[in-house]
């Protein structure tokens, strides 16, 4: 089974609302892309996944993925994250229906490719893998056949839903440990945390730079 990987990055200065107590709008902007870079960044060590497709509708972050040899899908407008992964997959089946595609939010500056490449390992053509976000309940990663109708719900308590959806449509959803994966950033509080990690070196550089709290940029 081929896989690919589908990212969702919104950017702009509306981005990351969350941490707008912390981070004013450009702010919260730059440091998107500055997690979005160091994602592309680790997926290049992962050649056998193909060229990700990124999905955006942020003139900026679209420029970043172009610098990274992304391949960019433009959205007219914000539509949520649901709807982006959603475009992203059918832009995928489109393609090749059985490809096996792993959904990503833009926000995992920590990502492991080791981690990555064991979650695609773990997942049959009958599966849903689903990776539980650390914090809320929510969902890190999703891997389906590109092919597969799937009901989309992120947010808070995310991951039970998308068990309760892989059911519905008679297929086995499996959990899958990838804490790399599974550290997304939405909080002031997860910002925070990136200066407990040695990954990360262009988010880090950038909080080391901008926030009062202390980050090492190495």
């Amino acid at each position: 089974m081929t896989a690919r990987v589908v990212i969702a990055a919104r950017g702009g200065p509306d981005a990351k609302r969350r941490c707008a107590d912390a981070l004013p709008g450009e702010a919260r902007a730059a440091l998107v892309r500055a997690m979005l870079s160091d994602m592309l960044v680790a997926l290049a060590e992962m050649p056998e996944l193909g060229k990700p497709l990124l999905v955006t509708p942020t003139d900026e972050v679209a420029v970043i993925a172009a610098q990274h040899g992304v391949e960019v899908l433009h959205e007219h407008s914000a539509q949520g994250l649901a709807a982006a992964l959603r475009r992203g997959q059918q832009e995928i089946a489109r393609r090749d229906p059985q490809a096996l595609v792993v959904l990503l939010p833009g926000d995992l500056p920590l990502l492991d490719p080791a981690e990555l490449f064991d979650a695609v390992t773990q997942v049959q053509h009958d599966q849903v893998g689903i990776v539980a976000a650390a914090a809320d309940g929510g969902t890190g990663a999703l891997l389906l056949e590109a092919g597969q109708p799937f009901a989309f719900s992120y947010g808070e308590g995310s991951c039970e839903r998308h068990l309760a959806a892989a059911r519905l449509v008679g297929l086995q959803p499996r959990l899958i440990n990838a804490p790399s994966l599974a550290f997304d950033v939405d909080r002031p509080a997860d910002v925070a945390a990136l200066a407990d990690s040695r990954r990360a070196p262009q988010t880090r550089r950038w909080l080391a730079e901008h926030l009062p709290i202390k980050v090492s940029p190495g």
